[in-house]
């Protein structure tokens, strides 16, 4: 009786503790398997969100596209421009042209009642000869004979301003461009190139002969020998308005002989003088356009000067002296007056071309 006893109660610790092991491989299964769902979940969750950030980011291009198409032209920004070129050579003459950049200057001088009030000047950029009109490219547009080699580099002479206004016509017609003379102003701001000084030496005029031809001992020696038979020798040796230094060129001088300024044009100052485009007034008074001037609507100058067939309203401005001007002459903002028709030596021509 007491084995049954003590059997049945070892089966029943038996029965408990399969039913407990039982209880605790189900509960380890269950976890288990809540486990994997749990990792199953997160992975299908994280895929979720996977594709829901790819959508948003197709979403979000497809968007940007839609805007830039319906975006209005003046909210873009502006494209960067290339610049325009620093040198234009004309395929016809070869003539070569320098890119002169937009800026503003004091344009005038208080050293000569013609050349005040000084006042400030605005200039639209455009195209202006590197060098003087050569007596080559003059023939290669108005004809004529041979010229020998040495001629070929020297700025064109004795050109009046009708001569010049020939010469552009035929230009144009030829190369279909718009070249012609340079205003006034345009002149002044392109020979200055920034300076403000009144010429390209500054207060040292012994440095003269290195930027310009200009009436130097050079000249004064030609001049002796050339005049010693007719005039004192007192007279002869002095050197008084002549630039104490040697450019080497008694007349005029190739092209390109000196150095140039800070926008690579070549005798602004000095070799030949250079017609301009406006009509010439004694003064600078009542100027009332400031931005890119083009002159009066006529010229005015004393009677006196006026004589048959020359009219007041003819006299043009010229610019930028010759070979034999002096130290009273050769500065920046020097000017004076022509009539159309004269013809004088030491007259030449620079063209500027329209953009």
């Amino acid at each position: 009786m007491r084995k049954r006893r003590a059997t049945a109660r070892n089966r029943y610790k038996i029965m408990l503790l399969v039913g407990m092991f039982s209880l605790f491989s189900l509960v380890s299964i269950t976890n288990g398997i809540a486990s994997e769902a749990t990792e199953e979940q997160k992975a299908t969750t994280q895929e979720a969100n996977q594709e829901a950030n790819a959508k948003n980011a197709t979403t979000d291009k497809a968007n940007k596209r839609k805007r830039a198409k319906t975006t209005p032209s003046h909210e873009t920004k502006p494209q960067k421009t290339s610049s325009p070129p620093p040198t234009y050579i004309d395929p016809i003459t070869g003539m070569e042209f320098v890119y002169i950049p937009a800026g503003e200057f004091m344009m005038g001088s208080e050293k000569n009642v013609n050349t005040r009030p000084v006042h400030r000047v605005r200039i639209s950029s455009f195209y202006m000869g590197k060098y003087e009109v050569t007596q080559e490219e003059w023939q290669k547009v108005m004809g004529g004979k041979a010229l020998d080699e040495k001629m070929k580099r020297l700025p064109a002479g004795n050109v009046s301003w009708d001569d010049a206004q020939s010469f552009i016509k035929k230009l144009n017609a030829l190369t279909g461009k718009h070249y012609r003379l340079p205003t006034e102003a345009e002149w002044e701001y392109a020979a200055r190139a920034g300076s403000t000084e009144e010429s390209p030496w500054g207060e040292d005029n012994r440095k003269a002969c290195r930027y310009a031809n200009i009436a130097d001992l050079t000249l004064h020696k030609a001049f002796l020998e050339s005049e010693k038979d007719r005039i004192p020798q007192n007279e002869l040796e002095d050197t008084a308005g002549f630039f104490v230094c040697e450019d080497g060129f008694a007349d005029a001088a190739p092209v390109g002989s000196f150095l140039s300024n800070a926008f690579g044009l070549y005798d602004m100052i000095g070799n030949v003088a250079e017609w301009s485009s406006d009509y010439y007034l004694d003064h600078y008074k009542d100027i009332p356009v400031a931005h890119n001037p083009e002159g009066p609507a006529r010229s005015e100058i004393n009677p006196y000067y006026l004589k048959p067939p020359f009219k007041e309203d003819d006299i043009h401005v010229v610019r930028g002296v010759s070979w034999h001007s002096g130290v009273s002459e050769a500065w920046f903002a020097r000017r004076s007056g022509g009539f159309p028709s004269i013809i004088m030596e030491g007259m030449g021509l620079r063209l500027v071309l329209e953009k």
